[in-house]
């Protein structure tokens, strides 16, 4: 482990893991893997947080340890810029150089893309990239409630989403959040829809 390396993995499970804190322009990654039962495949696991909120929380790295127990998997976790700060271009750079890094400095046999919420969209958008910048194709994509299409460019969604809320309370929805994301998250990469 690195000098000045907070280990973010909840009490008691440090030590049926190797842990390691690597960058990737600038921002930071971390591979966790079993050191027991390790079975040669890595998730790429982006977690969400409406690409607004602070870094991983303690409950994704709770289920990161389960994912890995009972999968044998290896992971990799990128701690992305964030909005307002930053917007979707800096993410992807980030991301598609943690993916080049993590797939070819490690024997990786299997490729898995996985993400909740935003950061399943992201992981569709790197899957995308992936794929028409010539990199390694994920073997499997697994994406728990995907936020995608964040400038509503799809005007049945926006008006499907307002009309079940005045029927539903688990919509997060509203006027104010899409204009959040087209000035913070979108920028100048309207309409380039495999980012946003």
């Amino acid at each position: 482990m690195h000098a000045n390396f907070t280990n973010p993995l909840p009490a008691g499970d440090g030590e049926l893991f190797d842990l390691t804190k690597l960058k990737a322009d600038g921002f930071d990654y971390y591979r966790l893997v079993p050191k027991q039962s390790f079975n040669g495949t890595y998730i790429v696991y982006i977690y969400g947080g409406g690409s607004m909120s602070e870094n991983i929380t303690p409950e994704h790295w709770s289920f990161l340890v389960k994912l890995a127990t009972d999968t044998g998997c290896g992971l990799f976790v990128p701690y992305y810029p964030l909005a307002p700060t930053f917007y979707c271009r800096d993410v992807f750079q980030m991301l598609q150089r943690m993916y080049i890094d993590a797939t070819r400095s490690y024997d990786v046999d299997r490729v898995i893309l996985m993400g909740d919420s935003s950061g399943a969209g992201l992981a569709l958008s790197l899957s995308i990239l992936a794929w028409k910048n010539g990199l390694r194709k994920p073997e499997q994509m697994i994406l728990l409630s995907p936020l995608l299409d964040t400038e509503f460019f799809d005007r049945n969604i926006e008006k499907e989403i307002l009309y079940n809320m005045d029927r539903e309370t688990n919509y997060f929805y509203s006027f104010e959040l899409k204009e959040y994301l087209n000035t913070y998250w979108v920028k100048d990469y309207v309409a380039r829809t495999e980012y946003t």
